[in-house]
């Protein structure tokens, strides 16, 4: 069961009429729109309006009452089914028994799609070596770390009425950020299988994973985040992906002395001290306060908040990171941040841009590139010198911030490429990954969209002929992934189809990549599950658009014609969610615990 991998989601007997609250729900929003369509309502839309609903009821519109229309509505709230849909009742089984192990945790690899069985005594073991950590975790107990919560609480709740006082969010938004209840963060550990045991826990290190959306602070968080989203671009000397990375590399010949190097900053998140952290943040978002300013009014979104009031909250956020360990012990971290809140990326740029500032402003000669994706740094270097590459690197370090750095070389992996000097002075890049990697990816029997499952192979080829320099390196990388996926039960045709497909796109074609404008449509939004026919509810949902268009076109009282145009504006579109992975059958016990057994303290 566990080959199939924990993205895989097994499928059950659906009940009926699980699709009636969606329906309602996309009537609703076709209702709101028209509504405020009709008072020419307009406002400038809260940042967190996608997670945050109104509960406002429009009222009911003529169209719903339209004699052509209801068989529609019924016809859509009691779909068409499959007569043999696939059922995993095997698989389901087999979980509710490793649910019920308490000797063991199942979990994702930190790298590599890996599947692993970390015993729990390992798995706390290492947890305990890290909460160890008193520079940065503050043990506290379950009183203290209650009564703290209700602190933030109040705190956060000052603060929304005060964004609420200045415009910057909708009385929506403050009301969800008031009724946040005084909860803390679970905290993880994914395991790092390519590393070297640890010498304490005598077991693999552990990635640290707080799971943020329960804390008191999230909405916050997320409010701060979906702000600074754009500046993360620019961020001089920070990369946004491998693309990026590949697109800045010299084209031209290269000195033959020419050699690279990589540097990896050791544990970044949990040693950025706060008030340099928080100080880069707030100056970076000051220096480009009008930018914002200017794309909110472009996309009617409420202001940003003044730099101060933006440190302000970024200061509750970061500061105030409560976590729990399997709810039996608690703590509050007492610098840096971790992986699951929201900001720190923006965070950990910012930082790592004060630090490497006067690198990227002042660059040796002998430099040729420096380039930066979070805490993982690249340079090309003229100078074949390792005493005078270390001073360099030694000058962008400081008692928080280590580095471990790659011996000069003419070839170093970086990111998912491998990147080599030839002797003629060019650069090739092609593909890399871990030798702990995985051939697997999402099984073809999982309970996804059939597109979905098309596009697994497709992208992962597409990804691999992006990163290679040649369709020579493309094929060499391709013949594993292409025998991985047929190995899973891919159909060797449409592998091999896929593979020829992506090997005769232009360059042109591969740079560009397909955007998404589906953002001003209506949306019925259901679980996918095999035993509907979602063909046809798609096809019912154009005729019911095409149907509501006419009502409001037609000759008489309900005649609207800017109302009809503007709903052609908005198509109707069909989105199918998941059901729960067989990951998320484990989680519950990663970040609560599934014994009742203490950790030992040392």
């Amino acid at each position: 069961m566990l080959c199939l991998g924990l993205n895989f989601i097994p499928s059950k007997k659906q009940a009926k009429g699980r699709i009636n609250k969606p329906l309602n729900k996309l009537i609703s929003d076709i209702n709101k729109h028209i509504v405020l369509y009709k008072k020419k309502k307009t406002g400038n839309k809260g940042r967190l309006s996608k997670i945050v609903k109104s509960e406002w009821i429009p009222d009911e519109q003529t169209w719903t009452q339209d004699i052509r229309i209801v068989p529609l509505l019924h016809k859509l709230s009691d779909p068409e089914e499959r007569i043999d849909p696939v059922l995993h009742d095997n698989v389901l089984e087999t979980l509710k028994k490793l649910q019920a192990r308490t000797d063991i945790h199942i979990l994702k690899a930190d790298k590599g799609r890996n599947t692993v069985i970390w015993s729990t005594a390992d798995y706390d073991k290492e947890a305990e070596r890290q909460l160890a950590d008193s520079s940065t975790y503050r043990e506290l107990s379950e009183d203290e770390y209650n009564s703290e919560l209700l602190k933030i609480k109040y705190e956060c709740s000052l603060m929304a009425e005060n964004l609420l006082a200045l415009e910057h969010i909708s009385p929506t938004e403050d009301e969800a950020i008031q009724q946040r209840q005084p909860k803390g963060a679970e905290i993880y550990f994914l395991p790092k299988i390519h590393k070297d045991v640890q010498k304490d826990s005598k077991t693999f290190p552990g990635r640290p994973i707080v799971a943020t959306f329960s804390s008191v602070t999230h909405l916050l968080d997320k409010y701060i985040t979906e702000i600074t989203s754009i500046l993360i671009r620019l961020i001089p000397g920070s990369l946004i992906d491998t693309q990026d990375f590949l697109k800045q590399l010299p084209v031209h010949q290269l000195p033959e002395s020419t050699v690279l190097v990589t540097a990896d900053v050791s544990s970044l998140y949990p040693n950025i001290p706060w008030k340099e952290g928080i100080d880069a943040s707030t100056q970076f978002y000051k220096d480009n306060h009008l930018i914002l300013v200017n794309r909110a009014r472009e996309l009617k979104k409420k202001k940003p908040p003044h730099p101060h009031l933006f440190k302000r909250i970024l200061e509750l956020v970061l500061t105030n990171s409560m976590i729990t360990f399997k709810n039996r012990r608690f703590f509050k971290q007492t610098k840096g941040t971790a992986m699951g809140c929201c900001i720190s990326v923006y965070f950990a740029n910012c930082y790592m841009f004060s630090i490497t500032k006067n690198l990227i402003n002042y660059r040796p000669p002998w430099l040729i590139s420096f380039l930066r994706f979070i805490d993982d740094l690249f340079f090309i270097s003229e100078l074949n010198d390792s005493a005078e590459i270390n001073n360099l690197i030694q000058s962008i370090s400081n008692d928080n911030i280590k580095y471990e750095v790659s011996d000069l070389g003419k070839m170093q992996n970086f990111l998912d490429t491998t990147i080599t000097l030839t002797k003629k002075g060019a650069i090739l890049f092609a593909p890399y990954s871990k030798e702990t990697a995985s051939g697997a990816y999402l099984h073809p029997s999982s309970t996804h969209p059939q597109h979905t499952i098309l596009a697994s192979p497709y992208s992962q080829l597409l990804r691999i002929r992006r990163i290679s320099s040649n369709l020579r390196i493309y094929k060499q990388h391709a013949i594993p992934m292409k025998k991985n996926f047929i190995d899973m039960g891919y159909p060797e045709k449409l592998i091999q189809r896929l593979f020829t497909i992506i090997r005769k796109k232009t360059l042109a074609e591969l740079i560009n990549k397909n955007k998404n404008n589906s953002g001003n449509a209506f949306r019925l939004i259901t679980k996918f599950d095999f035993s509907h026919n979602w063909k046809k509810t798609n096809s019912d949902l154009k005729t019911l658009h095409e149907a509501i268009i006419t009502h409001y076109e037609e000759e008489g009282p309900n005649k609207n014609k800017d109302i009809a145009s503007t709903l052609r504006n908005k198509p109707i579109q069909l989105v199918t969610g998941n059901e729960p992975n067989i990951n998320s059958f484990f989680s519950p016990n990663v970040k609560k615990g599934n014994n009742r057994k203490t950790m030992v303290k040392k």
